[in-house]
C-alpha cells in the first residue's frame, strides 16, 4: 500500500510517460521502471530532506537513481540525479540533506512508549527488589501501563525515567 506522497510520484511518473513502473514497499528506490530508472521519493519537511544510512547506500548501489521531492503538493518540487546529491549532512539549493539514524525495533518501540534508552535500562527483578513487589504485582503494571517498560530482546526492561514518573518523583 502507498502512502499519500507515494501515490503522488506514481500518478506524476505515468503523466512523464515511463512504463512498466513496479512499486518496492519497504524498499528502496521506491519506484523502478521499465527504462531501468529507479526513482527515490522524499517528502521534504521544512525544506529538510532524510535519508538512512542504508537507504543511501541501497541508492547509491543503483546505476541510475532521481530523486522526487514532494512537500505535499500532488506535482514535485524537484527532481534530481541521485549523484547530484552530496553524501549528508549537507545541502543542495534549498535542501538541507540529512542522516537520519536507523531505528532498532526497541528505539521504535521505546519512542512510542516515551521511554529514553539512552539510560540505563533495568531488569524486572532488580526493579522487584527494589519495589518489594511480587513479580504478579509489577507485570500488572506493566500490562495496565501504569509502569511504562520495553521488551528487548524478549526481555521486560523499565528504564530509571519511567520508574521515577511510576513512583511521582519527576
Amino acid at each position: 500500500m502507498m502512502n499519500k506522497t507515494e501515490r503522488f510520484a506514481y500518478d506524476w511518473l505515468v503523466t512523464q510517460g515511463y512504463t512498466g513502473i513496479m512499486f518496492q514497499r519497504r524498499s528502496s528506490p521506491d519506484f523502478l521502471t521499465a527504462e531501468g530508472i529507479g526513482f527515490e521519493v522524499k517528502k521534504a519537511r521544512n525544506n529538510v530532506i532524510t535519508f538512512t544510512s542504508g537507504q543511501w547506500d541501497k541508492l547509491r548501489a543503483h546505476p541510475n537513481i532521481r530523486i522526487v521531492i514532494f512537500d505535499g503538493a500532488d506535482s514535485p518540487l524537484a527532481v534530481l540525479d541521485f549523484t547530484q546529491l552530496p553524501k549528508p549532512p549537507s545541502f543542495w539549493n534549498q535542501f538541507k540533506i540529512v542522516m537520519a539514524k536507523s531505528l532498532t525495533k526497541a528505539d521504535i518501540i521505546a519512542k512510542n512508549r516515551n521511554i529514553d534508552l539512552s539510560e540505563s535500562l533495568h531488569r524486572p527483578e532488580d526493579i522487584m527488589a527494589y519495589l518489594q513487589v511480587s513479580d504478579e504485582t509489577f507485570y500488572r503494571w506493566i500490562k495496565s501501563g501504569e509502569l511504562k517498560a520495553i521488551k528487548v530482546g524478549g526481555l521486560w526492561r523499565v528504564s530509571r525515567k519511567a520508574l521515577d514518573e511510576f513512583l511521582g518523583v519527576v
